[in-house]
């Protein structure tokens, strides 16, 4: 591709993000994208083929930023930890300062925020379905240093903690100023550090608390109705 081509690919990438954002997928014609981005239609055609095409063209672009440094980090944790695993502070610290790093960073990271947190209430686009295919590797790298940092955790319950801390950074990412309904004062008082940090003891807490054993005791009341 040449540099014009390459131009062309990102203001339209560009633009797309913005619309997709503000609008969600569904919200967002072509016609929309193609005057946001001042190029005709038959580019959007030659570089992309579909919306749906452009949608996963942006969002690959910026997750895959993201997780090439959690997975730098993953591998300098599990290098310097050798032979033993990371610890679970370490492994979450990886997964996580990236992705608030990359939302802190400049305008482009908190559209990208904005855009993700649409992307999950989208009724025609499944965003499990293509993170899965596009980031199957860096999952289930996690999910193994998870698993293998909690030994004495069942595997399913590791899992489930894992999943409960993408959502606590997810809350944290696109919902801060929600921390009002608590106290008014909290969000001008607390520096984005001083957050991070807060998510990272949270979910230290969180993943690392020994299993209860046996069934839970919800199962065992209704086992015994």
């Amino acid at each position: 591709m040449n540099d014009r081509a390459a131009a062309t690919t990102e203001r339209i990438m560009d633009a797309a993000e913005r619309l997709f954002a503000d609008h969600g997928f569904e919200g967002t014609s072509i016609r929309d994208i193609v005057d946001a981005a001042q190029v005709n239609l038959a580019a959007i055609h030659y570089h992309f083929r579909s919306k749906e095409a452009l949608l996963e063209a942006v969002l690959t672009r910026r997750i895959s930023l993201v997780n090439d440094a959690r997975l730098e980090r993953l591998d300098a944790a599990q290098r310097a930890a050798a032979p033993r695993s990371p610890s679970v502070e370490e492994i979450l610290r990886a997964f996580i300062l990236p992705t608030v790093e990359f939302a802190q960073r400049n305008e482009s990271g908190a559209t990208f925020v904005q855009l993700m947190s649409r992307m999950f209430t989208e009724p025609r686009f499944s965003l499990t379905d293509f993170l899965a295919r596009k980031f199957g590797e860096m999952i289930s790298r996690f999910s193994n240093a998870f698993v293998n940092a909690l030994p004495d955790v069942p595997r399913e319950v590791v899992l489930w903690r894992a999943f409960f801390t993408i959502g606590a950074m997810h809350h944290l990412l696109c919902s801060t100023d929600k921390i009002a309904l608590l106290d008014k004062r909290l969000l001008k008082a607390t520096s984005a550090a001083d957050m991070t940090e807060y998510l990272v003891d949270f979910c230290v807490a969180g993943m690392s608390t020994p299993a209860k054993a046996g069934k839970s005791k919800a199962a065992s009341s209704r086992k015994h109705k």
